[in-house]
């Protein structure tokens, strides 16, 4: 799995947005490759931040011009946040990118990590982490979403609970894509 997503991710371009007037950003989704087999790293955000607070969501944030590209950026949040090493990871590509009614375009980018990891999280910005094995992932199909209308535009609202954690938005958004893309991964495989 992990060699075909590594081939796949190399050979395509993320669909950009064209959305004027949004904040570019991008977040991180680590795969991590532990001994009990690969997962997903999301984290919980401090209930104390300004902007989406106490919401399940991949490590990352909103661009500067000091990190030149948003992959800069997917990589500095990331070792603020849960202290990843940027040189601990290696990037795999880029997803779609999507945006948010709160007014962000995030770009995924897929990167591996080799776990277990001695994450230093910021208690600042993030509870806890959360570790979903990649088995307790939903198939794409099986996230529940909507289209909701938002300031006059249609946007699907996926969601999908593990454990007792609800994954919603954007962080849905993303990880149902990923998912997609493995099933189409897998489809070429077999």
């Amino acid at each position: 799995m992990v060699n075909a997503l590594r081939k796949h991710l190399a050979m395509r371009e993320g669909l950009r947005m064209d959305r004027p007037g949004l904040v570019p950003s991008a977040v991180l989704v680590p795969i991590v490759l532990g001994p009990g087999g690969p997962s997903v790293l999301y984290t919980k955000r401090s209930e104390h931040l300004n902007q989406h607070r106490g919401q399940i969501s991949f490590p990352g944030g909103k661009w500067s011009p000091e990190d030149g590209t948003l992959l800069s950026t997917a990589l500095r949040e990331s070792h603020e946040e849960v202290g990843l090493d940027p040189r601990d990871i290696e990037v795999l590509g880029e997803l779609d990118e999507v945006w948010t009614p709160t007014g962000f375009t995030i770009r995924p980018y897929v990167g591996l990590v080799q776990g277990p990891y001695p994450y230093r999280v910021n208690p600042h910005e993030i509870d806890r982490l959360i570790e979903v094995p990649w088995g307790r992932l939903p198939h794409a199909e099986a996230f529940g979403c909507e289209i909701k209308m938002v300031n006059g535009e249609p946007l699907e609202l996926c969601h999908f609970t593990v454990n007792d954690d609800l994954i919603w938005g954007a962080t849905a958004r993303i990880t149902r894509n990923l998912m997609r893309l493995l099933a189409r991964v897998d489809g070429e495989i077999a």
